[in-house]
């Protein structure tokens, strides 16, 4: 979840948001502290490490996920390699339980886009949330093809009203800055990764490493 999402819930409902960290694999993996926003390791279900160039990261530092069943007898997962980027939390929580912690879940492994102010950002923070209420795209996937030039590709259900797309290059030209261009092509399909799974982001610079902050 990232902070614009939490944001859209926390003033649509009109309460608290707290986070939950899961996956089809291990089930529940983390849920949110309310006293202190980090969120805490079901360390007594499963062996959560979070790796950063082939080491264990620090804490504040971001890594990918590699996770060890603890009570998956019938289909063990021994170092299973989630695809998943998080930032390693202090080893106490200020709440006392005795959980290891994480920051917070960052997204999955892809290509981040590297601003040309050198920022990075993963491609929620730049599509608006409004996008998701467009039903007219059935598919996506940003490109960053130089430092400064970016093309959301969509695969089409519909025809997009004008004013949906006009909103959409306004919302994101605005989140890249004005050393940015950027362009909407529409496609009738995505290319696959090398184990068959479409990106959802893809950055043809080079600097877009997940683990760096």
């Amino acid at each position: 979840m990232t902070p614009t999402m939490r944001r859209c819930i926390t003033e649509g409902l009109g309460t608290r948001v707290l986070d939950t960290y899961g996956s089809h694999e291990f089930n529940m993996l983390g849920w949110e502290c309310p006293e202190s926003g980090v969120m805490h390791v079901c360390d007594d279900n499963v062996i959560v490490e979070v790796l950063r160039d082939g080491r264990a990261a620090r804490p504040g530092e971001s890594g990918e996920v590699v996770v060890t069943g603890l009570h998956s007898y019938a289909s063990p997962y021994i170092r299973y390699a989630l695809g998943d980027v998080v930032t390693v939390g202090p080893q106490d929580c200020s709440c006392g339980l005795p959980f290891s912690t994480i920051l917070n879940v960052r997204g999955r492994v892809m290509d981040y886009c590297v601003l040309p102010n050198g920022r990075h950002r993963h491609h929620w923070e730049l599509i608006p949330m409004t996008f998701w209420d467009m039903l007219w795209h059935r598919r996506y996937q940003l490109v960053q093809e130089t430092k400064h030039h970016f093309v959301l590709r969509v695969v089409l259900d519909a025809s997009p009203p004008p004013a949906d797309a006009d909103h959409l290059e306004r919302c994101i030209h605005e989140k890249l800055g004005s050393d940015a261009t950027f362009r909407i092509d529409y496609v009738s399909d995505l290319e696959s990764g090398p184990v068959g799974k479409r990106r959802l982001c893809r950055s043809e610079v080079g600097a877009s490493d997940p683990s760096v902050s």
